[in-house]
């Protein structure tokens, strides 16, 4: 009987672009539920530009957007921006992330409000 491997955590500058698009894409999708409940305290904090983001996050668009990138199946303007950009979109994407966690354990701890700023 074979053992399962361990899962090994990595550094998060040591993680591979799939690696980090999956971790975004999960906690956006562990979140939706609460975002919906709480989606108008989310925009008075954040705005409606980074709730709209974290909407796009959740729906898989991001995602698409990245691989198609990725895979060469985009434009050829696109294709010719550094892989850095892409790479700090997603790091941009989850810092939004945790952001949106804390807000939402903020209004679920029953305190009500988030500080808005």
């Amino acid at each position: 009987m074979s053992k399962c491997p361990r899962k090994i955590k990595v550094a998060p500058e040591e993680q591979s672009m799939y690696d980090k698009v999956g971790i975004m894409n999960g906690m956006a999708l562990s979140m939706v539920d609460d975002a919906n409940k709480y989606v108008k305290q989310l925009t008075e904090k954040f705005g409606e530009n980074k709730v709209s983001n974290y909407w796009g996050i959740a729906d898989g668009l991001d995602e698409k957007y990245i691989m198609k990138r990725i895979t060469g199946q985009c434009s050829l303007s696109a294709l010719l921006e550094p892989i850095e950009d892409l790479e700090k979109m997603v790091d941009d994407n989850i810092i939004l992330l945790k952001e949106f966690e804390q807000a939402i354990k903020e209004l679920d701890n029953g305190t009500g409000k988030i500080q808005v700023g």
